[in-house]
């Protein structure tokens, strides 16, 4: 009897016993098999590279909101709209958009919730 032990890329190993034609056989269709998957493998690497080749990351809203809390603006509470006028000159968007994006980072423990007091009325403000 013949005796092969096979190691694959996840680091199984894999012991075949059988006869020499049989240990033969099982060994070159694993070598097919793994070729199969390496080209696969390669190929998919290959198209999400080709994919992000020349795309650079842009800002999202939140990273805009990040920056202005590493430059202490949340060091008060601010309210949304507070929030808002402040972001206008660097990156422009809907008072809605900033209503949504700041609950979310409060969930992801970014910011804080707090609550502001403005005309006589208590209104939901964020702080860090």
């Amino acid at each position: 009897m013949t005796k092969a032990t096979i190691k694959s890329s996840t680091g199984a190993v894999i012991t075949v016993e059988g006869s020499e034609e049989e240990v033969s056989r099982i060994l070159s269709a694993y070598e097919k098999c793994n070729g199969v998957v390496d080209a696969n493998e390669a190929k998919r690497v290959t198209r999400r590279q080709a994919i992000s080749v020349g795309k650079t990351k842009k800002k999202t809203l939140s990273d805009h909101i990040l920056e202005l809390r590493g430059k202490a603006v949340f060091s008060e509470p601010q309210t949304t709209r507070e929030v808002h006028e402040k972001l206008q000159s660097s990156y422009p968007c809907l008072l809605n958009r900033v209503e949504v994006e700041l609950p979310r980072m409060v969930a992801r423990k970014q910011l804080r919730k707090a609550s502001k007091t403005v005309n006589g009325k208590t209104q939901a403000a964020y702080v860090w």
